[in-house]
């Protein structure tokens, strides 16, 4: 019994004393997913390892993602700008390019092994050419990520078909690749029961 009890108390020092970030499993860590390399360079442009940027460890106390197959994720744009009024940041774009980069980059996927959806309703802005023949008279601020965000193949961008409305926009006036939705509120649901994700910028 003595011995038993002896073995417990051992057991529990052992627990206590495991570090915080111990997971035998890797369940929780995913390790086998990542980093196939990282998105950070150096000053010459050379990337660097998690240790390099962020410290020794860092790569040991990086939880990798644990899906990286069949991934739909859900964006929804309610307005132009970050920074307002100073309107030098866009609203999302860049949680949209970091998602692409982690997928891409960090975890070695590809265009077929996800899909982003982009409903914009108040955030219209985002969605005019500026170069367009039949111009809108506002501007888009952020045009050219834009464009690179809707050429990517796994991004599907859409405009509220009632912003448009209220704001006079026709597709002649858009980004071209950019389609619609009838209702912002009915198609988020809609993506949602689809299998789409509802990411939180």
């Amino acid at each position: 019994m003595k011995l038993k009890l002896f073995a417990t108390c051992l057991t529990s020092l052992a627990l206590i004393g495991a570090p915080v970030l111990a997971d035998d499993a890797k369940d929780f860590w995913n390790k086998g997913n990542c980093p196939v390399k990282t998105k950070w360079t150096d000053s010459a442009g050379k990337p660097i390892s998690l240790d390099e940027k962020f410290g020794k460890g860092a790569g040991e106390a990086t939880r990798c993602l644990g899906e990286t197959k069949d991934i739909k994720a859900l964006y929804r744009v309610n307005r132009v700008c970050e920074d307002i009024p100073a309107c030098a940041k866009p609203y999302i774009l860049g949680n949209i390019e970091n998602q692409i980069a982690d997928y891409e980059i960090t975890h070695g996927m590809n265009s077929g092994d996800y899909k982003i959806a982009v409903v914009i309703g108040d955030g219209w802005k985002l969605t005019l050419d500026n170069n367009a023949a039949k111009r809108h008279p506002e501007t888009n601020p952020f045009q050219s990520r834009m464009e690179e965000i809707v050429k990517h193949p796994s991004v599907t961008v859409l405009l509220c078909q009632n912003a448009a409305h209220a704001q006079g926009i026709v597709k002649e006036n858009m980004i071209e690749g950019i389609g619609f939705v009838t209702a912002e509120v009915s198609a988020v649901a809609d993506l949602q029961e689809a299998g789409y994700r509802y990411v939180e910028p």
